[in-house]
Formats: C-alpha cells, structure tokens, sequence
C-alpha cells in the first residue's frame, strides 16, 4: 500500500512495495509513481484523473507493468481517493509477490499506523474469525466518526457496533467476500456518533503469514452530498413540470393566434413564439436526459463498443438516408463502459450528420490502442462553434451562450468520463473529428454487492 500527493508523488509506502520493485524504501519518498512504470503509463494518468475529479470518493483498478530492478511485472493496481477534498490517492499493488516479498508481508501491518494518521476518513483494520469482522485496530477518524474509543471497539465485532440491525445481512455477504480475499466497495448507512449517515465503504482484504484472513474497510462519509443530490433533484423535477406544462399553455395560445389572424406582422411574431417554445421544450428534455443518465451512476459493465457503434449507425442512417456513412471496424473490441454509452454515440453520429450540409459525409472508425478503445468520429461540416466547443474541449467553464445548445456535447462528455475514458476535439482540412477513449475490459471488472457507486 502507498500514498500519492497532488504530484503523483509518493508520499508514504510500504516496505513490500520498495521490495517488489527493487529499491530502497527511503528513495521511493518523493519520487513521481509513474517512473516505475514500464507499460501503460496513460492508463495510470487517466484513473489516477477519474478518481481525483470525482464528485465523491472513487476507486478504479486496473492492470500494467511495473519495473522490478529493470524487468518487467504484470500487476493489477488500485487507486482510491480517500477524501473528496483532498487530491491525495490511496494505492495498492496485486499480483507479482515473490519469495522476495512473503517475509515482509508478516509485519507490513505495523507500519499502516503511520499511513492511515495521513488519511481523512474512518479506517479500520479487522480480522475474519468465524464470520466475524473482528477489530484489531482503528484511526483516529473512526474515534471521532463513530464515536467509539480503539479500546472499546478492539476485539469486537465492527458490525455489533456500527451496522443497523435491518442490514446485517448486506454486512455478512462483505465479510464473505473479504474471507474469501475480494474487494468490496458500496454506499452503505452506518450508525454513527451523530446518528445514521451514510457512506462510501471500499474492503481491502490481504491475508498474512500467521494464516489470518484480514482486511481495511475504509469509510467516506457522502451524506451531505447524497442530501444536496435529493433536493436538487426534487428541484429539478417541479422546475421541469412547470415549464413543460406552461410551455405547452404558451405554444397552444400562440399556434391559436397564427391561425385566426389577418395580420401578417402578428402571424409572424406568434411564429417566433412557437419555435422559441420548441427550442425550450427540446432543452427541457435534454436536461431531462442528462439527469437520467447522471442519475445512473458509474457501474461499468464490458461492452462491445464495435457493436453498439453498428447499432447506433444503422439507426442514423435511416434517420438520415442522403448522408453517406463509412466506417472502420474490427470484429469486435470490448470496453469498460455503462449503459448510457450508446446515447453519447448516437448523440455524436447524429451531430455530425445535422450538421454536415445537404449530403454530409461521416466516417467512424474504432481501433485498438494498447489498453484503450479510440473510437473516432469524422464529418466535413463547418465544426462545433467555439462557444459550444472550447467550454467542453478547453478550460470547462460553462458559459451564459452555450448553456442550451452545448448540452448534448456534455452530455457525451460526463458519459465517457463516468465510465474513465475520456474525450478529444480535432480540427484539421476542413474535417471535425470527436474522439472517445474507453478503457478495454480487464479481469479487474468484477462485481460487488450493495448499492451501486453514483457520481455525485
């Protein structure tokens, strides 16, 4: 285990790390994480980004090569953000452990004291025996969270003390999992020393030479994000209301008055007001469908993205039978991503079929790129005016022009990024293209139970 600053620098590891790769443990203090990385630098770059930029703590893992003394080792390894206001990351290496590290292993536990005073939420290390989670020691953290002195807790059963009776089931399918050495990670209600709040809970199981099964649970508290989400959904849903049913009074009234009047100057204003009462409807149910899919949360699944790319044209190309549509395809080429990823290819593909003349040209092509998808979408329109582009493709400020007809090109945006990959803009020749990074799917992709993981 390890801890990474703003820098991606290490600030604290352990000395299984330092023996794994090679190097004194004082050297790796300081030095940037990525320098022992030999394969599949960008996909570090780009978790070790998803987890910083989320709205509440996230983890993600993934697998590459790492340098042990000038070769190669194929590890899978896990970042976790440990507090939504900091920009420092939690990591972990599996995989890869030799004869060279099996003799730390029995006393690495005794050096994560110093690692978790550094770390802002509520850690516990318990002991498997029986079933039970049993404590064998806490943070300073978890005193002020839960309310519960280390000697009070210390073996005890965590669950006897923070887990609501109505769910103990959910706890004892976690403790299985961490028995039987896999990961857990859910939002979860906990009681605490201020009531019940709910959090973020990620398992970290590791096992010791004494034979013991062991594991951290680390706790996020995210209750006042998930309240502030409530409200504004509440929000969201009367505003939505009230405008579709006032938009629908406005445009009947102005339709009326288009069709009974003489006057040509009248027809054409009532004209102005019907179009203006499509334009906000249209932006109604596109915020509408922003919502549903940020509401959908990050779970990724393997998804073939060739597939759905298929799909996805043969649909446009109904739509759109003057436009001329050619693609680049392998058979097939599996991603990590959610159930939305279709809507922001459709989104993309119709874009650039809308907006490339009287017979546009689109060409799509997906390829393989080391540890990633780049699916790419190319048209020979005019490209996305700078108040829609340089908002989402440059610094990512919002501004008052684009809030309308900028959404759809966010709404492709928070897609791809909830599902780690990430977005691209080129210009060049008189062609646009919008590029999609996706993350190819890794035997990491597994399951936990619970209630699925939400962006905000």
């Amino acid at each position: 285990m390890f801890l990474l600053d703003g820098d991606d620098r290490v600030v604290y590891a352990t000395g299984s790390l330092a023996t794994l790769l090679g190097v004194d443990a004082d050297s790796l203090t300081g030095t940037p994480f990525q320098s022992y990385v030999s394969e599949g630098e960008d996909m570090v770059q780009r978790v070790l980004h998803s987890v910083r930029r989320a709205e509440r703590p996230a983890s993600s893992a993934f697998f590459c090569e790492l340098s042990s003394e000038g070769h190669p080792l194929r590890v899978e390894v896990e970042f976790v953000s440990p507090a939504s206001s900091s920009d420092d990351v939690v990591g972990t290496v599996r995989g890869g452990v030799d004869d060279r590290t099996r003799n730390e292993l029995a006393t690495e536990q005794e050096r994560f004291g110093l690692l978790f005073d550094l770390i802002d939420d509520a850690v516990i290390e318990v002991e498997i025996v029986d079933g039970d989670p049993i404590v064998r020691s806490v943070n300073d953290a978890f005193e002020s969270v839960f309310g519960y002195s280390a000697d009070t807790v210390r073996g005890e059963s965590l669950n006897d003390y923070i887990v609501p009776p109505e769910l103990e089931g959910e706890a004892d399918e976690f403790d299985r999992r961490t028995a039987d050495g896999r990961a857990n990670r859910a939002v979860v209600t906990r009681r605490t020393a201020s009531g019940r709040r709910e959090f973020l809970y990620r398992g970290i199981p590791y096992d010791r030479e004494d034979g013991g099964q062991y594991g951290f649970a680390i706790y996020s508290d995210v209750t006042d994000q998930r309240h502030a989400r409530e409200r504004l959904q509440v929000l969201q849903r009367v505003l939505r209301h009230n405008l579709r049913n006032q938009l629908t009074v406005v445009r009947g009234m102005a339709s009326l008055v288009d069709e009974t009047t003489d006057d040509d100057d009248v027809a054409a204003a009532a004209g102005r007001i019907v179009d203006s009462a499509d334009t906000l409807a249209a932006v109604s149910a596109k915020s509408q469908t922003a919502a549903d899919v940020l509401d959908a949360g990050t779970e990724t699944t393997a998804v073939d993205i060739v597939e759905q790319a298929e799909t996805v044209i043969e649909r446009a190309g109904s739509a759109h039978p003057e436009a001329t549509v050619t693609t680049e395809f392998p058979r097939s080429l599996a991603v990590e991503a959610g159930p939305a990823i279709e809507r922001a290819l459709s989104n993309l593909v119709e874009n650039a079929l809308e907006h490339g003349g009287d017979r546009p040209n689109v060409h799509v092509t997906v390829e393989r790129r080391d540890d990633t998808a780049l699916l790419a979408v190319t048209d020979d329109g005019p490209g996305i005016p700078d108040t829609e582009r340089l908002p989402v493709f440059g610094d990512g400020r919002s501004t008052k022009l684009d809030h309308a007809s900028g959404l759809g090109l966010w709404l492709v945006k928070w897609i791809v990024e909830s599902a780690g990959g990430r977005l691209a803009y080129d210009r060049t020749d008189g062609l646009t293209t919008v590029e999609v990074w996706l993350p190819l799917v890794t035997p990491s992709a597994r399951s936990s139970p619970g209630k699925k993981l939400e962006t905000d």
